[in-house]
């Protein structure tokens, strides 16, 4: 008999729909407790509950919070495992936090949701809370870090992204696909993890870090309204492969002689930043002026990155360092 550790954060999965109004919100008792007769054989479920709120609601501050009473409660339970219900407007944020943080790999963590509320016709809620807690079970699941389970796929936090608003296959990892899937109640991967170790011990996220959105012709007094800021740190969604506009050059200049990291990402849904072009503004014009590219990480998980980095007093040349491995 294996221990699960069950955390409900709240979100979709443990709303109800209005059938009079139309709206969505919290249901008064969590919805996935009529479906403890499903639960796979051999295991013992401790639950939890922890803030209750739609995922929108969700700051870095609540994800590290959250790590740290998952950690303690799975000491105290002696778990094996743990599953957290979450909504999917920013699963993929936290996933990604706890990934950083988790240091026990080899306690599977799984993290899932539902796009469907619980009295709305084919809720997926249900069933992916019973591939989550299959997935949790699995010894396979061990050395991986954070999973993601959703539609009866595996995926990691570091790939994983919510990639549409409403359909059940809303989620998938553009740059690996997923690493594996639940069939016929067995869960089955198909890559190796490609992560083995937690990156930081922080105790608190709360550094300012803005992301920002490059577009052709963008006014570069955006960014000077936060060289006029008291910010940590900035992250950049740049075009292509990390391309911005040249107007954008001065002032990326200016943070950076402030000793203020910033850092670059696509806003592509897939590929890698990388040092290509030399243009003014293009990618090797930046890496050259100190700006730090994140590889394939998307721009919400880079600034999660560089606020953990920060959070744990790691300087620009220390972030570079970290971020070769993405």
């Amino acid at each position: 008999m294996k221990t699960i550790l069950v955390i409900h954060t709240g979100g979709t999965i443990a709303m109800q729909k209005n059938q009079q109004t139309g709206g969505v919100s919290l249901s008064a008792a969590n919805p996935l407790s009529a479906w403890d007769h499903s639960l796979p054989e051999g295991i013992d479920v401790i639950t939890e509950h922890f803030l209750g709120i739609p995922s929108p609601h969700m700051t870095p501050a609540h994800m590290v919070e959250l790590y740290h009473f998952l950690s303690k409660r799975m000491k105290e339970t002696n778990a094996y495992g743990a599953v957290i219900t979450h909504g999917t407007d920013t699963l993929e944020e936290t996933a990604f936090v706890l990934d950083l943080l988790h240091a026990d790999r080899d306690t599977p963590i799984v993290i899932t949701g539902a796009m469907r509320s619980s009295n709305e016709l084919i809720s997926d809620g249900p069933h992916n809370f019973i591939s989550a807690l299959r997935t949790a079970l699995s010894d396979a699941s061990r050395g991986r870090g954070v999973l993601a389970v959703m539609n009866d796929e595996i995926h990691e936090a570091r790939e994983v992204t919510k990639t549409h608003t409403t359909n059940l296959a809303a989620f998938s990892s553009p740059n690996s696909g997923p690493v594996g899937a639940i069939r016929n109640n067995s869960v089955i991967f198909h890559h190796p993890p490609h992560q083995t170790k937690s990156l930081f011990t922080v105790t608190r996220l709360n550094k300012t870090v803005p992301l920002l959105k490059t577009y052709s012709g963008m006014d570069p007094a955006i960014l000077q309204y936060f060289l006029s800021q008291p910010i940590d740190g900035l992250v950049l969604e740049a075009m292509g492969a990390g391309n911005v506009p040249p107007a954008l050059t001065n002032d990326i200049r200016a943070f950076i002689e402030r000793d203020i990291p910033v850092t670059l990402a696509s806003r592509c849904p897939s590929g890698a930043v990388q040092p290509i072009y030399s243009y003014e503004g293009g990618g090797k014009y930046l890496e050259d002026l100190g700006v730090i590219l994140c590889g394939s990480l998307n721009g919400v998980k880079a600034r999660l990155i560089i606020m953990a980095a920060l959070e744990s007093g790691a300087a620009t040349d220390e972030i570079q360092y970290i971020m070769r491995d993405f």
